[in-house]
């Protein structure tokens, strides 16, 4: 409606102007997205080669993946996109609270700028994760269970098992809020993929400026226990589907 339609833009404009920032505002598209504050984290773990101090400006993340709800709405505004590799919207429709899947690194891109967002760095995404005491998971140090994360699921269908509707484990949240940034699905990033980031350590790092490999962050559903650690990574190509692989959204602060 206009009054959500003005609301959402209120919040969203009231967020970016001069003073404190609000915690959490709501994207265009309607989904939350929470505060992440300025200031330094680590990243990577100490066998990483990655592994810098680095000092990231304050942004906004979607505290869920994208779901097939919001992504069927995104379809219907753009005819010229075509549905989840597999999926026709139809059936995405009886799931509208999973993260949608099956969609690539281009796919994922129009959609963020359709909402007025982007995808987030993956130094943004690992700092989301982690927070700034280098915690190996987004909930701290205890261990990986059921109660946290949807992980070491190997059902065959992911919208028939496999999958769990974003934020069914709270106790997985991260320090600043963010749901399912381990377990669940993979998430596309920005980055191209490096394998070393230079000796300085730069602000807002963006990765190099071309490649042949997207980076993917936060170990799906098909992981063991070791493979959803914030500090994992993995890469593939741009065109890359997969019905492990997801998204989330993410903007600057101001």
């Amino acid at each position: 409606s206009v009054a959500v339609a003005a609301l959402i833009a209120t919040v969203v404009w009231s967020a970016r102007r001069g003073g404190a920032l609000a915690p959490e505002i709501v994207g265009r598209d309607g989904a939350p997205s929470m505060l992440v504050p300025a200031g330094d984290f680590v990243m990577g773990d100490a066998d990483a080669p990655l592994r810098r101090t680095l000092y990231l400006d304050a942004f906004y993340i979607d505290q869920y993946e994208v779901t097939t709800a919001r992504y069927r709405t995104f379809l219907a505004a753009n005819k010229s996109v075509a549905p989840p590799e597999g999926r026709q919207e139809i059936e995405l429709a009886r799931v509208p609270e999973m993260p949608v899947v099956n969609v690539n690194w281009h796919d994922a891109t129009a959609y963020c700028a359709w909402g007025g967002a982007r995808l987030p760095t993956e130094a943004e995404w690992e700092k989301s994760a982690r927070g700034s005491d280098e915690r190996p998971y987004p909930w701290g140090t205890i261990s990986p269970d059921l109660d946290r994360a949807n992980y070491e699921n190997a059902s065959p269908d992911a919208y028939g098992g496999g999958l769990a509707n974003v934020g069914s484990h709270p106790g997985g949240r991260s320090p600043f809020g963010v749901d399912d940034l381990a377990g669940n699905v993979s998430e596309w990033v920005a980055d191209w993929y490096v394998d070393t980031l230079p000796a300085t350590s730069p602000r807002n790092p963006t990765g190099p400026a071309s490649g042949t490999l997207r980076v993917i962050r936060g170990g799906g559903r098909l992981e063991q226990r070791d493979g959803i650690t914030s500090t994992k990574r993995y890469a593939a190509p741009p065109e890359m589907r997969r019905p492990d692989v997801g998204f989330r959204c993410a903007r600057s602060a101001r």
